[in-house]
């Protein structure tokens, strides 16, 4: 369940700030729709402010309601599990060479594979336990099922992903052959294969 605050939102102050498209998945809901950038790119908005608003926002439910519509919807960041990431990725000139490592990650009712970008070397698995509340993966998709044994699974596949590292219950270094059966295994079956180091 997402806890929400409506409120009026000042169009005329945010008319020079980007626009970027925002699909976030929380526990109960995806919610879909655009937000403003406060900063240069919105990994970097979302690990600075604890609250966002999402405009012309669709709140689609897992339990079958029909989808809710909104001008304007301001959101904890507390109570997402995952967002896509979209628009600016930052000024090229600062970023650093990184070494791609695969992980697997169980946030609330969502499994999760990606690509975590770390300094050459480092371990992957405690670059995410230390890292900021909002972790980027590229590379891999998020899943979630709807019956406690697996069943019903929906898998999206996602070229970039911010995890909420604080609603991570365990994190494992992941493969290609670890994860490519997903759709067809429940979760237990994946934390054993995974070998899950808790978060």
């Amino acid at each position: 369940m997402i806890r929400t605050l409506l409120r009026p939102f000042d169009r005329h102050a945010a008319s020079t700030r980007p626009r970027v498209d925002f699909t976030a998945y929380a526990a109960d809901c995806r919610v879909a729709g655009h937000v403003l950038l406060t900063e240069s790119r919105l990994s970097d908005m979302l690990n600075r402010r604890g609250r966002l608003v999402v405009t012309d926002a669709v709140v689609t439910s897992y339990v079958g309601t029909p989808d809710l519509h909104l001008t304007d919807l301001s959101l904890y960041r507390d109570d997402l599990f995952a967002v896509l990431l979209t628009g600016p990725r930052g000024d090229q000139q600062k970023r650093r060479a990184t070494e791609a490592m695969a992980l697997g990650i169980k946030l609330g009712p969502y499994l999760v594979r990606g690509h975590i970008h770390v300094t050459p070397g480092a371990d992957p698995v405690a670059a995410f336990k230390h890292g900021h509340e909002m972790i980027a993966l590229t590379d891999g998709w998020i899943l979630r099922a709807d019956g406690a044994d697996g069943t019903g699974a929906q898998k999206v596949r996602v070229s970039a992903l911010l995890v909420n590292r604080l609603l991570a219950e365990w994190v494992t270094p992941a493969t290609v052959e670890d994860t490519e059966d997903a759709d067809d295994r429940g979760d237990e079956g994946r934390s054993e294969a995974w070998g899950e180091s808790a978060v």
